[in-house]
């Protein structure tokens, strides 16, 4: 078989199945474009929007606080990223950031010194794309609480011997780490737990809904008043909203 046939032959396939099953087969076959979204998670932020190399990315639209846009295309190319106030014009945040085949990048807006914002840079190979187990990461974006272990557990399962799902998670960092796959399970109710980091000191609980295919970002924010913890479901998926879990503590 020559490598053209073969060629020819893994390109129709990755055609035949992507049409049963859309972006997510051409991206585990390492056929697709990447992939940006963009969530605010700075509390009391004007709406924002965001720029590549000073060009609206109209695809991201514009988000108030807790919103988030769904996946887009974007370039194989290592660009500046940048949010700014989608009224104002004013620039917020910066970074550099690398967009390379098959992968999906996610820029999170968090608080930063003064009146600029950091962005944090979520990098997902998504190389588990074939199974229908749900994708899920964690970013800690609150100040309420220090470093952080979470479990992700049956509904009343005993953590006390247990080792946590994503350990020592510390302020406005992912995990799985940004580069990593996202941490797998199948659909179902579930439990997340966040506890003081290297302790079973439970300071948040809710319950996470977790379906086929889902690719869920979890992150930690303040609660109005500033001196509680809930955590911001941002699915992927375009018929989905983003929710708040709240602490049933």
């Amino acid at each position: 078989m020559t490598t053209r046939f073969k060629l020819a032959l893994l390109a129709g396939s990755a055609l035949a199945l992507t049409a049963c099953g859309g972006n997510d087969v051409a991206q585990a076959l390492n056929l697709g474009a990447p992939q940006a979204r963009f969530v605010n998670a700075v509390p009391a932020s004007p709406t924002l929007a965001l720029y590549r190399k000073g060009e609206l990315q109209g695809d991201a639209g514009t988000q108030g606080y807790e919103g988030a846009s769904k996946y887009f295309d974007t370039v194989n190319v290592t660009s500046t990223w940048d949010v700014r106030d989608a009224a104002a014009g004013t620039e917020l945040g910066t970074t550099s950031m690398r967009a390379e085949n098959a992968t999906r990048y996610t820029i999170v807006a968090l608080p930063g010194t003064g009146t600029m914002y950091n962005l944090l840079q979520i990098s997902d190979p998504y190389s588990n794309a074939l199974t229908s187990n749900a994708r899920v990461r964690i970013a800690k974006g609150d100040a309420v609480k220090g470093t952080m272990d979470v479990y992700i557990t049956a509904p009343g399962a005993d953590i006390s011997g247990a080792s946590p799902t994503m350990a020592a998670v510390a302020s406005q960092t992912p995990s799985p780490a940004s580069g990593a796959d996202s941490y797998s399970l199948a659909s179902g109710i579930y439990q997340v737990r966040l506890t003081l980091a290297g302790t079973k000191t439970v300071f948040f609980s809710g319950a996470l809904n977790v379906g086929d295919h889902d690719d869920l970002l979890l992150v930690t924010l303040p609660t109005s008043d500033g001196l509680g913890v809930k955590i911001l479901d941002v699915p992927s998926a375009s018929g989905e909203s983003n929710s708040d879990i709240a602490n049933s503590l």
